[in-house]
This record gives structure tokens, C-alpha cells and sequence, in this order.
């Protein structure tokens, strides 16, 4: 009877402390959530703010708090999948939505918040099964109703994530997450909203030389640029290492076929028409960009 009782007991304390940790957590998350700006460029680098790395870390702490008090918390993993995907912990982040799930599959709010985490990253169609999977159970549930609207209008006109995608990569694309997954992840991104995705390509060329799929859609944003010549550098370096691969030599066939004459017109209306005019609209731009480079910069919460 008397380990019956210290058992019950026990159990009331970890419940106690469970709720606690979880409520401290939430506490800090909403402190995170109100304040302007999480990160700033310094130079050529973006950097987590100091105060937002120890609010997220101390939100962290009590959550991994929670989740050791209660194991199968659902609350205390999606909160550690929040402050995670904050910190762009991705993997990390993603576990914890899963393990959410997996601890009560017809938890509704553990659906929704992994839904989120998807649509952010850009997996539309598994933020679609999440988003239904909560439906079964709340079929009136607000936020997924205006997320289901914002995915039908985005896959009627990618234009409509352009903002809301581009606020994530400019947030991601860093110093701070540069493991070469997420990098190609954006790239995806950017591809999908029609940006130039030379940037973070050549970043990630660098770290996956071996990557076919991005070489070679390196080498086909160059040639639909009109910088032939530097396409066909592109495609012979690629040939180097695979002189029989099919798809680079379609690419350096065509090339070729439009001669040594052709190739220098293309470069020449590009560099010749093409750059000054662009030089000359997005100069003023650029500018101000630059100054805002060389000096501290935060950029906005989007959180």
C-alpha cells in the first residue's frame, strides 16, 4: 500500500512539473513571438540577436524539462518543435512535431502545428495530409481552414508564396543553417517562386560537388539567361568528371550548335543591353542595400 502511495504520489509531482515547464516555456515563446526581430546582418552575415538566443534557449530548457517530467506530452513536443524550427534545427524540429503525433495520432493541435512547420519548408502536399488529418477531427478548425485557402491559391498562382516564402529563405539561408539539405531546400524554393537560385546554388555546389540534379540547373538558369558562354564552361567542367553523361552532353550540343558567333551575340545583347539597364533600375536599390550591409540590421520577426 505504502508504494502504491509514493507511486501515486510521484506521479501527481511530475504532473505538477510537467505543467509548470510547459507553461514557463509557452511564457518565453510569447516573449519571442512579440519582439521585432530575432535576427540582424552584421557585414555580409546574418546572426541570431543575443536576447533572442537566450529567451529561445531558456525556452528550450523548459521544455526538454517537460517532456522529461512527461514523456508523452504532446503540448511539450510541439512547443520543443516551435523554438527548434526557430533556431532552424530542422531535423530536430521535425522530430519533435512526429513525435507529437506518434504520441497521440488524433491530436489535432499536433497535426496543425506540424502542418505549419511543412508549409513554411515548402512541402505542400505532406501540409496538406497533416491539414486533413486535423480536419477528421475538428472539420471547423480556423487556422488549417485558412491554410487550406492559402495552398489552392498558391498552386493556382506560385505568386502568392512569393512573400511569405521569401521572409523564410532570406531568415534561413545563412551562416546560421548551412548544412547542405536545407540549402537545397531553398534553392527549391526560390526555383518555385521564380527567383534567381544562382546564389545559394553556387553556395551549395561548393559543399555537394557531386550533386548532378543542381549542376545541371545551374547551367540551364545560365543558358535561359542568355550567358551562353558561361554556360558552356559550366557544362565542360561537368563533362570532366562524366565525359559520357547523356544530359550534359544535350546541353553542350546545343550549345554548340549555335556556334562561336551565336554564343558571343548572346553574351553581348546580355551584358551589352540586358546588364545596363538592369544596372541602372536596380542601382539606386542596390545601393541602399549595400549601406544597410555595412551597418547592424535586423530584420523583421516573422514569427
Amino acid at each position: 500500500m505504502h508504494t502504491t502511495e509514493s507511486r501515486e504520489t510521484g506521479n501527481l509531482h511530475a504532473q505538477d512539473d510537467y505543467a509548470v515547464h510547459l507553461r514557463f516555456s509557452q511564457e518565453l515563446y510569447g516573449r519571442i513571438t512579440a519582439m521585432p526581430a530575432l535576427i540582424r546582418t552584421r557585414l555580409l552575415r546574418l546572426e541570431f540577436k543575443p536576447e533572442f538566443l537566450e529567451l529561445a534557449n531558456r525556452a528550450l530548457e523548459e521544455a526538454d524539462l517537460a517532456v522529461r517530467a512527461n514523456s508523452r506530452g504532446v503540448l511539450a513536443h510541439i512547443q520543443r518543435g516551435r523554438i527548434l524550427h526557430m533556431l532552424l534545427r530542422e531535423e530536430e524540429a521535425q522530430a519533435a512535431y512526429r513525435t507529437a503525433i506518434a504520441c497521440d495520432p488524433q491530436d489535432e493541435d499536433a497535426r496543425a502545428a506540424y502542418a505549419h512547420f511543412l508549409m513554411r519548408r515548402g512541402e505542400l502536399q505532406a501540409a496538406r495530409e497533416q491539414m486533413e488529418a486535423a480536419f477528421l477531427f475538428d472539420p471547423a478548425r480556423a487556422d488549417m481552414l485558412a491554410l487550406r485557402d492559402f495552398i489552392e491559391a498558391g498552386e493556382r498562382d506560385p505568386a502568392v508564396f512569393r512573400d511569405y516564402w521569401m521572409a523564410y529563405i532570406r531568415y534561413g539561408v545563412s551562416d546560421i543553417q548551412s548544412s547542405p539539405e536545407e540549402i537545397k531546400r531553398m534553392i527549391r524554393l526560390i526555383q518555385q517562386i521564380g527567383e534567381d537560385p544562382r546564389g545559394p546554388m553556387k553556395v551549395y555546389m561548393k559543399l555537394r560537388p557531386e550533386d548532378k540534379e543542381i549542376r545541371l540547373a545551374y547551367g540551364k538558369v545560365l543558358f535561359e539567361r542568355g550567358e551562353y558562354t558561361q554556360a558552356l564552361r559550366h557544362f565542360k567542367d561537368m563533362q570532366k568528371s562524366d565525359p559520357n553523361d547523356p544530359d550534359v552532353r544535350r546541353w553542350l550540343d546545343r550549345l554548340n550548335e549555335q556556334g562561336k558567333a551565336g554564343r558571343l551575340i548572346g553574351d553581348l545583347l546580355f551584358k551589352g543591353i540586358v546588364m545596363p539597364i538592369s544596372i541602372v533600375i536596380m542601382s539606386p536599390v542596390l545601393a541602399y542595400r549595400w549601406l544597410c550591409v555595412l551597418k547592424s540590421r535586423d530584420l523583421p520577426n516573422i514569427w
